[in-house]
């Protein structure tokens, strides 16, 4: 993950990005938009960006990991595809 947020046009901390994944892993996946950034940190003026940062970060090798939903105003985090990208729960931690 470190890789896509270094590649980032606006830089991102890890620990914004992980604590907007965490309140949609709290809320079951799906979140407002809003709520989503909101609880990251970030100003709600700024959650349809900051959702677009999210996507870039955790969407690569073409999963769509995260999703927006209700026509942009919600985010949708498919948790078991999430683990599965970046290993989360093994052992080793090394992608295959």
């Amino acid at each position: 993950m470190s890789a896509q947020l270094g590649s980032l046009p606006r830089p991102e901390e890890f620990d914004t990005v992980a604590k907007a994944v965490q309140a949609l892993v709290d809320a079951h996946g799906i979140l407002p938009v809003t709520a989503v950034a909101e609880r990251a940190g970030k100003r709600a003026t700024r959650a349809a960006g900051f959702a677009a940062t999210l996507q870039r970060v955790l969407n690569y090798d073409q999963a769509e990991v995260l999703t927006l939903t209700d026509n942009g105003r919600s985010l949708r985090l498919d948790v078991p595809l999430l683990r599965r990208q970046f290993r989360i729960g093994t052992t080793d931690g090394a992608r295959t």
